[in-house]
């Protein structure tokens, strides 16, 4: 893709997982990733976007994008999975938890 993106101009790709995720799926996710019980908690949108930005010091844009993209989310509009990453890299995406694991010293 990189090395001829001529060939792709116009195209559309959906990066996603290899499985949709509600917010109990995520937390098993997490949990399996970081060897420790973590627990999901569907956050109210208005008390999400006054608490949470804001506790990880963010620009203002950049939490503008996050809360945009987590009323998208409660709506649906990220609810897929497709198979983009294995056509573009040749090899299926790895699960959260995999990734977690893999890169711990993210998520401490």
């Amino acid at each position: 893709m990189l090395s001829d993106p001529a060939r792709r101009v116009g195209d559309v790709y959906e990066l996603t997982g290899p499985a949709r995720l509600d917010i109990d799926g995520l937390a098993a996710e997490y949990t399996a990733g970081l060897h420790r019980q973590i627990r999901g908690a569907d956050i109210p949108q208005e008390t999400w976007v006054e608490e949470v930005p804001e506790t990880a010091g963010l620009p203002a844009h950049v939490e503008q994008h996050l809360a945009t993209m987590a009323l998208l989310r409660r709506a649906g509009r990220y609810d897929r999975a497709t198979d983009d990453v294995e056509k573009i890299a040749g090899q299926p995406p790895c699960t959260v938890g995999q990734y977690i694991a893999e890169h711990p010293e993210l998520f401490s």
